[in-house]
């Protein structure tokens, strides 16, 4: 009976899992695709978000136990009909494909993303399967194939991989418990101490089961089993990540130097090819810097991998406005060149494995045209800007056109040299949604030359945005949700306190974000321009809830970053890490924009480097909403 069931419970998941994709679209063959074997994919773009798109590119994403990697598809089209074949690997259990038209369309199966199964050879699914498609479900898929985040989904995935592969749940006990806390956190908890309390009984614990009790006992900030298994896999597993973090975060605490750099070096002897040593070098080279140019180069002689492009850039541009340094700062900005030309040449680092060589190439160039960038303004500061502008052409091309900065720079030095390009360039940025209001500003000038009237410049540049305005608001609406949006109170760095639910009746953005946070900060000039915009406007409120800080003084820190970049946001405390639990956010930034009804109808998350068009996306989402 209890076999007969089992079978049936598999029937019903099998039928689960083939209804979520949509088959018409996409055919796999064969049906059933075993490891090592080559499928062939047939793709019909008829009735999908790419049917008008001369050409589609596909990407494949090969996913097992702590692997996940990307690979082209090459594909012949006939018709409507596209074909690629592909030979899976024998290390992994299922993949999931990316249709889309080389940029930021893309086909994602209305958020269902299209995947596949590896099956053994009496049609059963592969251990890992249902696991990691789960993980694709509930993490890694909505970043690289715009799959919909959808813990219950997941969950369900996850509960039917540990019925069939008991063994499993050890190796995917992050993955499950961090589903679980997405959809509720209590008995999440309740579930994850009672796994590990079965899991801390067992004798010759492994590694990997010595880092989940570590690590999620630490989470839950049961500080005394944590440490005891601490010790235990330092103890056992003395090359261990965790004996490697443990290692690292005392270098990072140390602030003596002399000690530090005796950190360094322990470190670096006992774990040469850790990948931790990133940002220990950057550390390190900082302080040879402070030490003399010779001790510099003398520690990059020692240590070749610590030599990186973005370290001289930095210090170029940290040292451009300082007279006494131009000279270092444009030997600073040659040698990022020089290493960004010499790694998107033949490159040393290497590929990560979740990226394809055409992403993989296309950061390589933009490193590269942003070292470009740097030496241009030293150029530009020496009133050079005939050899700025081969530069920064050269930027552009690198960059496709997409790093709406250089463009300005670009378009600015055109200018300047009074080329005859500037109104077609400023014409072809502002076309295609990568220009500020510098280049329009440029473009209305030159519109005015040219047709001797500016009261048409608003009708032309409307007509000139409207193809790519159009775009954006069709993605958009393919993205609208609407779900509840928890309430909570907190105070703002001023001390009053804010509740949502007051809110009612006006557009809410609420942005979540930390100090530590790279893209959040990089994010922000746009943000304070879509809130300049917004200003006047009493119906819409933003909101940006400063959480996940690990810093004592949470509100002094938020207070001293917004005061000293002159940000006029209103901040709220998030210090318990409580309402980004609510929203169940998983990576930061993540904005939501909830309705006067108080329900959340766009989720974005993460930066795309474009501000004008983060803005534009606030926008419409604002507009359409309203």
């Amino acid at each position: 009976m209890d076999t007969i069931e089992n079978l049936f419970s598999l029937f019903i998941l099998l039928t689960i899992t083939c209804s979520a994709m949509d088959e018409g679209k996409l055919i796999i063959k064969p049906e059933h695709p075993q490891k090592g074997e080559t499928i062939e994919i047939i793709y019909d773009k008829s009735g999908t978000p790419l049917q008008s798109v001369d050409k589609i590119e596909a990407v494949i994403y090969s996913y097992g136990k702590e692997i996940l990697r990307a690979n082209e598809i090459i594909l012949k089209t006939s018709g409507d009909k596209l074909t690629g074949k592909f030979k899976l690997e024998n290390d992994i259990s299922g993949v999931v494909f990316k249709f889309f038209d080389g940029d930021e369309l893309i086909d994602n199966n209305e958020g269902n993303g299209y995947y596949s199964l590896l099956f053994d050879e009496n049609k059963n699914p592969a251990t890992g399967a249902y696991a990691g498609l789960a993980e694709a479900i509930s993490d890694w898929g909505e970043y690289f194939t715009g799959m919909k985040r959808e813990p219950e989904t997941a969950l369900k995935y996850f509960e039917k991989e540990f019925e069939i592969f008991p063994k499993s749940k050890s190796l995917y006990f992050g993955g499950y418990i961090s589903t679980l806390l997405a959809i509720d956190k209590d008995k999440a908890k309740e579930i994850a101490l009672a796994e590990l309390d079965v899991i801390g009984k067992k004798e010759n614990l492994t590694q990997e089961e010595l880092t989940i009790l570590q690590s999620w006992y630490s989470r839950f900030r049961k500080t005394d089993e944590a440490k005891l298994f601490s010790q235990r896999l330092i103890e056992k597993f003395p090359k261990s990540e965790h004996a490697q973090t443990i290692r690292a975060s005392a270098f990072n605490s140390e602030k003596d130097t002399l000690k530090k750099e005796e950190l360094f070096k322990s470190f670096y002897n006992d774990f040469p090819e850790s990948k931790m040593l990133g940002r220990m070098y950057n550390i390190m080279s900082e302080i040879n810097l402070a030490k003399g140019l010779d001790k510099l180069q003398t520690f990059f002689k020692e240590y070749p991998k610590a030599e990186k492009w973005s370290f001289y850039n930095r210090n170029a541009i940290k040292f451009s406005t300082d007279k006494t340094k131009v000279d270092v700062a444009k030997k600073f900005a040659l040698s990022a060149i020089e290493i960004a030309e010499a790694e998107l040449e033949i490159p040393k680092e290497a590929k990560p494995k979740y990226q394809t060589n055409k992403e993989w190439k296309k950061v390589r160039k933009n490193n590269l045209a942003t070292a470009y960038d740097t030496y241009t303004t030293l150029l530009i500061n020496e009133e050079n800007e005939k050899d700025a502008l081969s530069f920064l052409g050269n930027a552009v091309e690198l960059s496709d056109g997409k790093m709406v900065e250089i463009n300005s720079k670009f378009l600015k030095t055109l200018k300047q040299l009074k080329h005859g390009e500037v109104f077609n360039v400023a014409e072809n940025f502002v076309k295609s949604g990568n220009a500020n209001d510098e280049i329009k500003e440029i473009l209305k000038e030159e519109f005015v030359k040219k047709n001797g009237d500016e009261k048409d410049f608003l009708v032309y540049l409307n007509k000139l945005e409207e193809p790519f305005k159009t775009k954006i608001r069709t993605s958009l609406q393919k993205e609208l949700i609407s779900l509840p949006a928890p309430d909570f109170t907190l105070m703002n760095l001023n001390g009053a306190e804010i509740n949502l639910a007051s809110l009612k009746g006006k557009t809410v953005i609420v942005d979540f974000w930390a100090t530590w946070c790279g893209p959040c900060l990089v994010s922000f000039p746009g943000m304070q321009k879509a809130v300049n915009k917004f200003k006047d406007d009493e119906a819409v409120q933003f909101l940006f809830v400063n959480t996940w800080e690990n810093v004592t003084e949470k509100k002094t820190n938020a207070t001293q970053f917004i005061e000293k970049n002159n940000y006029t946001f209103n901040v709220l405390m998030d210090e318990q890490n409580e309402v980004v639990a609510k929203f169940k956010v998983e990576g930061i930034p993540t904005k939501f924009v909830i309705d006067k009804e108080g329900n959340i109808r766009f989720k974005s998350v993460g930066f795309g480097g474009n501000t004008e068009k983060m803005v534009e996306e606030l926008t419409m989402m604002i507009e359409m909403i309203k």
